[in-house]
């Protein structure tokens, strides 16, 4: 009985505790938060409605400002709030003084919601919607958006616009919908308007893929519409990427306007320059990528990612020396204009020669409150450095290309001394700009810089050799330092697997070479290793053959084998390679066999092209069959039968170069062949010299021209006449009937395959 006691007395006790720490302390503070609550949310609110006020947006703001104001406004709010909580649980404790805690509590309220939706109304957050002709939206299109703005100030990663997640590139942008919870979208979507996540919106409507309309809202209002009109057709117009590019610089660039702090844009004035450059970065066609820049040229004349993209474009692969010269012309000026953007200057290009489009609306001499604005944003956040460094990359193979060039303007030593030393001041200040790259860019391209970096001490020192050289070994101790840092980047050079990088080392082992500063049997295998490892790229390839720095090495055996195309078989030449599955499913082995009149009707008859497709690859083939068969002088080392074995491969590839330097690029037909040989056979023979043998001697250079010749001959035998050409089609026709009725199988309608392989 006593212990049943215990125990009741036991639980009532446990019950009292639980009510004293219930009454005590945890209903006051459920009732204290509630209303703290309550009285914080009240601020919010009031601050998304004040945040909706165009006052807000009037000036430029940025984006550190907008997001501190953002969480000092919440904090003073939260504060504020508490501060009205306290009042009224200690109003008989204040007395007096109670009229004035409820005004200081009313002031720092009004203050949080001012500062809070300041913070709202100027978040550079953005949210995209896009819409198809259909009138849906396709959230993968408003993906593909967000990947464009990114790209287009890839320069700065940190610095581009946030999305509300707060993910690590810190970008702009949010896609609409990305959610298929009701619950998820419904609970997302009353935050994002409570909070005002993303004022700023961009609409995006397709209505083909040539045109479209884009608009950008802030706060619910219209910013701006533009248009969104294709200068050419598109090269897909299944998908719209071209417009989606123009939709996002039209809102990369306006809403980077109105925060200074968002760079990477350069002097970019015009949003449709910019669209219009990024679609020509992924256009493959030359026409229509040439179509592309010039308008963005009309669009956004003084925009220098504009004038990078046209100069590239136009001087991609200079290699004669006024090319080369004009090239370094164009460079030095837009190398002054991007050192002034990023809060630099580059001595050495001071007197460039500046054309009207550089004038720099931003210099103090233009005394006009827009002048005056774009100056203080230029001074106060500068653009990445990532231009600079680019151009002077570019420069830097240039220069060292033109010295290596025969230009007549190098002519006497004087005129090549002052050159030089120009090539010297500027390819050091590139070196001193790489050296002086703050750690936050850096982390941002660290690999990219690394690139530079080595190619920089490469051609610096290449540069201060050729200048000691002219003035008679005497150093120049100005750039001790930066030699010491040129030295330490050669060295890392050496060693490190990039393509790019690898190329830049074999150009310089070999122009040491040249100048006598190198041995031939010491250098040579190294280089060949490297070039091996490098002209598999065919872009690396082309470039080799025609850069001055290799072509020194050019007549050396290893060093073609290294740099020219080991052609296997005419499937390598672009005339055969696109159409090579249609072919092959008619029967066709080698292209050659194209020149056969039954062969090619066998290829109508069953490969889905049409007949004049066919009869151009026919007058192609000729010529390639013509190349196989003509006789060739071929010399090559040794009489043993591994050297008899490497020269018959060798004389091979050199004829199939031959058939692919006369056919790349629909260069020629057989008639502009017999003709242009008939005419010019002197500029012929040098281009087919070039690609059997890259740097030929004499006695390949009359052996070439023979081979021309006979090579002609041959095709000039096999070209018909226009009326013999339909009597052996018809003759074909009635000779392969049978067989090829028997070998359809689903009659001529049937579907070819169609497609491309690459060999």
């Amino acid at each position: 009985m006593n212990a049943i006691d215990g125990g009741a007395l036991a639980e009532v006790a446990d019950t009292s505790d639980w009510g004293a720490f219930q009454s005590g302390i945890l209903a006051p503070f459920v009732d204290f938060g509630v209303v703290w609550a309550v009285a914080w949310l009240v601020c919010i609110v009031a601050a998304r409605l004040l945040s909706a006020l165009p006052q807000w947006t009037r000036s430029s703001v940025t984006r550190r400002s907008s997001m501190n104001a953002k969480w000092i406004g919440g904090l003073i709010t939260a504060i504020a709030a508490a501060g009205f909580v306290a009042a009224g649980a200690a109003t008989s404790a204040a007395g007096p003084w109670l009229p004035l805690v409820w005004l200081g509590v009313g002031l720092l309220a009004v203050a949080g919601v001012l500062v809070l939706a300041f913070g709202m109304a100027t978040t550079p957050w953005l949210k995209i919607v896009v819409v198809g002709s259909g009138g849906s939206t396709n959230d993968a299109w408003a993906t593909e958006v967000a990947v464009r703005m990114r790209e287009l100030n890839a320069d700065n990663p940190s610095g581009r616009v946030e999305r509300p997640d707060g993910s690590d590139l810190n970008e702009l942008v949010t896609i609409a919908d990305r959610t298929e919870n009701w619950a998820v979208a419904l609970v997302g979507g009353a935050m994002s308007m409570l909070l005002n996540l993303t004022p700023w919106r961009l609409e995006v409507t397709v209505f083909d893929a040539v045109s479209g309309v884009a608009r950008l809202r802030r706060n619910g209002r219209i910013v701006e519409d533009a248009p969104l009109d294709l200068p050419a057709e598109p090269a897909d117009r299944e998908h719209p990427g071209e417009l989606l590019v123009l939709s996002a610089a039209f809102a990369a660039t306006t809403v980077a306007e109105c925060y200074p702090d968002i760079i990477g844009f350069y002097n970019t004035r015009e949003w449709l320059g910019l669209g219009l450059i990024g679609i020509a970065r992924r256009t493959a066609d030359d026409d229509l990528r040439e179509q592309y820049i010039a308008r963005a040229i009309q669009a956004d004349p003084r925009s220098i990612l504009v004038e990078f993209e046209d100069v590239y474009e136009r001087y991609r692969t200079a290699t004669d020396p006024q090319s080369l010269h004009d090239l370094l012309d164009r460079l030095e000026p837009m190398i002054h204009v991007a050192a002034v953007l990023a809060g630099r200057t580059v001595d050495a290009v001071h007197d460039a020669r500046v054309r009207p489009w550089h004038v720099l609306d931003w210099e103090p001499k233009r005394d006009t409150d827009e002048a005056r604005r774009r100056w203080r944003r230029v001074s106060t956040h500068p653009q990445p450095q990532l231009l600079l460094l680019r151009l002077l990359t570019y420069y830097t193979m240039t220069v060292r290309n033109w010295l290596m060039s025969g230009d007549a303007a190098l002519a006497s030593d004087s005129e090549r001394l002052a050159c030089t030393e120009r090539a010297v001041g500027i390819v050091a200040e590139f070196v001193a700009v790489l050296d002086e790259i703050p750690a936050r860019e850096r982390a941002a391209a660290e690999e990219v810089l690394e690139r530079m970096e080595q190619r920089a001490g490469l051609g610096l020192l290449l540069l201060l050799d050729d200048l000691e050289g002219l003035r008679g070994g005497e150093p120049d101790e100005r750039f001790r330092d930066r030699r010491a840092t040129a030295e330490a980047w050669r060295r890392a050079a050496m060693d490190s697997p990039e393509v790019e990088v690898k190329y830049s080392v074999a150009c310089y082992q070999s122009r040491r070479i040249a100048a006598g500063r190198a041995e031939l049997d010491a250098e040579l295998a190294d280089i060949v290793e490297r070039l091996s490892g490098v002209c598999w790229v065919e872009e690396y390839r082309d470039l080799a053959i025609t850069d001055p720095e290799l072509i020194p090495l050019g007549r050396e055996p290893a060093m073609r084998d290294a740099v020219l195309f080991d052609m296997q078989d005419g499937w390598q030449i672009d005339r055969f390679r696109t159409p090579r599955l249609p072919l092959e499913w008619a029967g066709v082995r080698r292209p050659e066999e194209l020149a056969a009149p039954a062969v090619q009707h066998r290829v109508v008859q069953r490969s889905g092209l049409d007949e004049s497709e066919v009869a151009a690859l026919a007058d192609a083939a000729r010529i390639l069959r013509a190349a196989l068969e003509a006789e060739l002088d071929f010399t090559g080392e040794g009489d043993d039968a591994e050297a008899s074995a490497r020269r018959a491969r060798r004389e091979r590839w050199a004829r199939l170069r031959a058939a692919r330097c006369l056919l790349d690029a629909e260069r020629h037909s057989s008639r502009s062949l017999v003709a242009e040989h008939e005419d010019d056979p002197e500029s012929i023979v040098d281009d087919v010299a070039r690609a059997m043998f890259w740097v030929a001697d004499d006695d390949e250079l009359r052996a070439v021209g023979d081979y021309l010749g006979r090579l002609v001959e041959l095709v000039r035998e096999e070209m018909p006449s226009a009326p013999a050409a339909a009597d052996d089609a018809a003759a074909a026709d009635n000779a392969a009937a049978a067989d090829d009725a028997g070998d359809r199988g689903a009659g001529p309608d049937r579907p070819a395959p169609q497609g491309t392989l690459v060999a």
